[in-house]
């Protein structure tokens, strides 16, 4: 009977591999935590994991492609289909909003790799913006699903639902800018703020 390969167990040589990526993607997070993104460079990463540069580039491609490799690896923090799932499973387009609100602005201020990807990405490669935004148009369009839900439902007040959604993914996202997290204030508190002014806009928003 054939066996199916996808299911195969992998080899010495890529147990080998994959544990040698993920050193190289633990020594950049903390490279970038400690030193910030600017000073971290693929040399010193592969100097800190004992390849040469020239050997780096097997595992990776660019400092902009580790970042992202190490967000995606950050599933615990957030996973876009989840939005998708709350929506199917029939959660008020309130709900899903703020709970949108608050996971993401947790996400990028508690964790520097989604923080420093969501400064840097206007900077970034092309096939890595694609890729992100990729994620981002998705994240939006389900958005905009809430928004056109809870304006059927009689609880938002917009004429264009799209906008509506860009404006709270946009907001959200440039949280990212903020220090508002270095000082009194917590990310629940910065959530709560957001949430309350974002839903308020909706639920009633401001005349022409």
């Amino acid at each position: 009977m054939p066996t199916d390969m996808s299911d195969a167990t992998p080899s010495l040589k890529e147990r080998r591999q994959q544990i040698r990526k993920e050193a190289i993607l633990d020594v950049a997070r903390e490279m970038f935590t400690k030193v910030g993104y600017e000073k971290t460079t693929l040399d010193k990463i592969g100097k800190a994991v004992g390849l040469s540069k020239q050997s780096l580039y097997y595992y990776v491609k660019s400092k902009e492609a580790v970042l992202l490799e190490i967000c995606k690896n950050c599933r615990d923090l957030y996973d876009p289909e989840l939005l998708a799932e709350k929506l199917e499973a029939g959660i008020p387009p309130k709900s899903l909003i703020s709970f949108y609100i608050n996971t993401t602005i947790e996400r990028i201020l508690s964790d520097t790799a989604w923080r420093l990807l969501a400064i840097n990405l206007p900077f970034m490669a092309e096939d890595i913006k694609r890729e992100v935004f990729r994620s981002l148009r998705y994240e939006l369009d389900i958005l905009e699903q809430a928004v056109k839900l809870g304006c059927e439902q009689g609880d938002f007040q917009v004429s264009n639902p799209r906008a509506a959604a860009h404006i709270i993914q946009g907001t959200v996202q440039n949280v990212a800018f903020l220090s508002l997290h270095d000082k009194e204030l917590s990310n629940i508190e910065i959530g709560g703020y957001y949430t309350e002014i974002l839903l308020g806009g909706l639920i009633s928003p401001a005349s022409g």
